[in-house]
């Protein structure tokens, strides 16, 4: 996980974490973990840098969040096998996280 946040910004403890699955699973659950309420947006990217999908765009609640992709690109096609990245963009801040895909 990568992070970039000002050391007195009250994001700083802002988390993202996969849930656990299996190697073959058929989605993904992400959990974020906020210390306030705030509006952010998580997209996944391939190794290329290009975006594959936007499983959530929107509020996220104080507390404990919990956001499926269900491994398919944004035309509703089945990602290929291979590396992918995470990317929970917000202000003040981001969290990076990265995936791999098998099947």
């Amino acid at each position: 996980m990568t992070a970039v946040d000002e050391v007195r910004s009250p994001t700083r403890d802002v988390t993202l974490s996969p849930a656990a699955a299996g190697a073959r699973a058929r989605e993904v659950t992400f959990l974020i973990e906020t210390p306030e309420a705030l509006a952010a947006k998580l997209e996944v990217f391939d190794l290329q840098g290009r975006r594959t999908a936007k499983p959530f765009d929107g509020m996220l609640a104080r507390g404990r969040t919990t956001v499926t992709w269900s491994l398919r690109t944004r035309d509703g096609e089945p990602v290929t096998n291979g590396v992918y990245f995470a990317r929970l963009s917000y202000a003040g801040g981001h969290r990076t996280l990265q995936l791999a895909v098998t099947r």
